[in-house]
């Protein structure tokens, strides 16, 4: 195959940059760029769709197409779709009139895509650094707010140490295979080994793709970055960065490290258990909706990794990361969408404003719960199938102590999401002015609404699809 494969991709960025040629020529019309954005999106949603089943490889196999690439290929742009709703109607941006905030997000979107089919070690670098900028530049993008500029640079201080850490582990793994292909390092890994040297490599690329996915010890910057970002980025580091982040892991340990998966397996369950327990215990003492949810990510973010610690549970275990990764994206954008409504209405992110909300605005406190059940996990939301597959994938793997684990902690997540139900419901507030959410918004939060009862109740179609993208990722030496 060759380049004209990557047409998605090609079509994101054509888009980043008519947005960015639009701004020039039409710097105040910030509703031309929005819509130029939404058009590039969908049309990238739509040939991906139209390619569904392609295989192939671009550039000498530096970048492949299988049901891996395939799946991130249609949840890139349901993201970036999300974060448009997102920012449209959002008085910040609109007051700025800046096109380029709409190109930045197309182009992170872009990098989504990019790094779920990169397989090699420079484009995967490439990749990484067009999100990493892209992230950046979009959460200090309110420059006059000290908020968003103190975020912009705790995050980028974190991102430039975390890429640090990368290529220090790529360029030892280079050294010692001589080539630059993940197919080759599994090649030569699983034929020779590599001892105490992989090891100090998979320290490494767990360092700097932890950054990523929000995995402890490699988390702190989210709290602090998740408040005072503009909460339109919040909503993609949540679900954007995440899905890149699980997406480039995925690929690179089972292509890269599948020989060796038994070991790096044992020390991923721990990182598991200690990042999902500290992410649900540190979210209990959150006043802050978008700190809390910041720390739910993070306890997300472990119960994610039990699928890649369960990798030998081949039924269950990377469907499983990959089925919940889903269910996911559409529950944390929905909630996410929920509290940029309120703060619009209340200027305030504290959870204390959020008394009253079940009167003000019925349809948005429904909407909020329901998420947070999902994220529980109570039936039958995507929440819930999802946890099953994954608990089900470490108790067929043996691992009965990282089940008790993650048990143990979705019971302490209902503290903190409860906690929001409660004064939604139950503490009456000073002021019962209603609170209306904007059309897209509202279409967009009863489109996240159905997806969450769809993946719950109807899993089978998507059970396959998560099948088919694990399935590409095994590659037998």
């Amino acid at each position: 195959m060759n380049a004209l494969g990557l047409l998605p991709e090609y079509i994101l960025l054509a888009t980043s940059g008519l947005i960015l040629l639009w701004g020039l020529m039409r710097e105040d019309d910030e509703r031309g760029a929005w819509t130029l954005g939404g058009v590039g999106l969908a049309a990238a949603l739509v040939v991906a769709m139209g390619s569904s089943g392609t295989k192939g490889d671009a550039f000498f196999g530096a970048f492949v197409i299988d049901g891996f690439t395939q799946m991130f290929r249609l949840l890139g742009p349901i993201v970036g779709i999300f974060v448009l709703v997102a920012a449209r109607g959002d008085p910040r941006i609109a007051e700025k009139r800046r096109p380029e905030f709409y190109a930045l997000i197309i182009g992170a979107v872009a990098s989504i895509q990019l790094l779920s089919g990169a397989a090699e070690l420079i484009t995967i670098f490439v990749a990484l650094e067009l999100l990493s900028i892209t992230s950046f530049i979009l959460v200090g993008f309110m420059k006059d707010d000290p908020r968003s500029a103190e975020a912009a640079l705790k995050f980028f201080l974190f991102g430039v140490a975390s890429v640090g850490l990368l290529l220090y582990g790529f360029s030892i793994l280079f050294g010692y295979v001589g080539s630059t292909l993940l197919v080759h390092i599994g090649m030569v890994l699983s034929h020779h080994g590599g001892g105490p040297v992989l090891w100090v490599v998979l320290i490494l690329l767990l360092a700097g793709f932890g950054f990523k996915v929000l995995m402890v010890p490699f988390h702190m910057w989210g709290p602090d970055v998740y408040e005072g970002a503009p909460t339109t980025i919040t909503t993609f580091l949540s679900v954007g960065s995440k899905a890149a982040g699980f997406a480039v892991l995925l690929r690179v340990l089972l292509t890269a490290f599948v020989g060796d998966m038994g070991e790096w397996a044992v020390w991923v369950a721990l990182l598991s258990a200690i990042t999902m327990t500290v992410g649900n215990v540190l979210a209990l003492t959150q006043k802050n909706i978008k700190r809390m949810l910041a720390y739910s990510s993070i306890a997300h973010g472990g119960y994610m990794l039990m699928g890649l610690a369960a990798i030998a549970s081949l039924p269950f275990g990377v469907p499983g990361l990959l089925y919940y990764l889903l269910g996911y994206v559409f529950v944390t954008a929905g909630a996410f969408l929920v509290v940029i409504a309120v703060s619009r209405a209340v200027d305030s992110d504290a959870i204390a404003d959020y008394a009253g909300l079940s009167l003000r605005a019925p349809f948005l406190a429904a909407a909020l719960t329901i998420f947070f059940l999902s994220l529980i996990g109570i039936p039958p939301l995507v929440g819930f199938f999802g946890k099953y597959l994954l608990f089900g994938a470490v108790i067929q793997n043996g691992l009965f102590w990282l089940a008790i684990v993650a048990i143990i902690n979705s019971v302490i997540s209902v503290g903190y999401y409860v906690y929001v139900v409660r004064t939604m419901y139950l503490i009456p507030s000073k002021d019962m002015s209603p609170i209306r959410a904007g059309r897209p918004i509202h279409w967009a939060i009863s489109a996240a609404l159905v997806a969450t009862f769809l993946l719950g109740l109807y899993p089978d179609p998507f059970v396959f699809l998560v099948r088919e993208a694990s399935a590409a990722l095994f590659i037998p030496f």
